[in-house]
């Protein structure tokens, strides 16, 4: 969730529990923020989802980090 797609409200009615986007290839404080707010609402429980800094390939090209 929070990926920018804007169907987050949508979703949240069908699920229990989601991954929020967390920087890298997609993600600021504030849709995090919102994302979080609007699970919380719900009764949604949240976790982060961290990926590589990468929003050309969407998180999902390897890369080698310090």
């Amino acid at each position: 969730m929070g990926e920018g797609t804007g169907n987050d409200a949508l979703l949240m009615p069908y699920i229990s529990s989601c991954s929020i986007a967390c920087g890298g290839h997609y993600g600021t404080k504030q849709s995090i923020a919102a994302t979080a707010t609007l699970a919380k609402a719900q009764g949604v429980r949240i976790g982060a989802h961290p990926a590589y800094p990468d929003p050309e390939n969407f998180g999902r090209k390897p890369m080698v980090l310090s």
